[in-house]
């Protein structure tokens, strides 16, 4: 009887400390003086989904290729690729040839034109830990909270690489790669047509390179 006693006690006072964290946690994230819009609606968008059918509507099991079907993940990573990559040639085709290049509209361009001072240890301690611990990582697969976790060990090396990259002027090769992924837009999902490509970068360059 003793321990059932307790047992009814502890669960009241766990449902009690659950329900005042929770709140915490809610009241954190629609604090909109901290957090953007985007964010909040997000959480909503989350907090009201019932399910996780859109979540397994989004794999993609096949697609098919002048009229050829494909169901090997390679196989279909590569005609997704061939497909994004030739988007721009497309567009190109369809606009009218001109004589005009794009030297006549622009002039000279002008060296040394800006400075930009060099980013200091706090500074940038203060844009990783500010930065959002539920973005996406990139081709690397590095989180954010990694990043966070591990940031007095990373500091000088990071410090050392973005102010070399602002006084050179050129962003590390590896940022520059990113993980593309195919989102459906509408109509047949086996039609590489109805998708459009989201590239998720390193979040080592967006601490110094990109803002939300």
């Amino acid at each position: 009887m003793m321990q059932t006693g307790k047992y009814k006690l502890y669960k009241v006072l766990f449902n009690k400390t659950v329900r005042a964290m929770e709140t915490e946690y809610y009241k954190a994230i629609f604090d909109t003086k901290v957090n953007s819009m985007k964010r909040i609606w997000s959480e909503l968008n989350t907090m009201g989904r019932v399910s996780n059918n859109k979540k397994r509507e989004n794999v993609i099991n096949k697609i098919k290729v002048h009229g050829t079907e494909i169901r090997t993940s390679d196989s279909m990573c590569d005609e997704f690729n061939d497909y994004f990559c030739k988007i721009s040639e497309r567009i190109l085709e369809s606009v009218p040839k001109s004589n005009d290049t794009y030297e006549r509209y622009m002039p000279s361009p002008l060296g040394c034109s800006i400075f930009i001072q060099p980013i200091d240890k706090e500074e940038l301690k203060t844009e990783i830990r500010n930065m959002n611990p539920r973005k996406s990582s990139g081709d690397d697969n590095i989180s954010v909270k990694l990043i966070q976790d591990s940031c007095d060990n990373l500091i000088d090396p990071l410090l050392i690489i973005y102010n070399k990259s602002l006084t050179e002027g050129v962003v590390p090769d590896q940022m520059k790669i990113a993980k593309v992924i195919p989102v459906y837009k509408k109509d047949e999902r086996y039609l590489t047509k109805n998708y459009r490509p989201i590239s998720l970068l390193s979040n080592f360059d967006k601490v110094a390179y990109l803002k939300d």
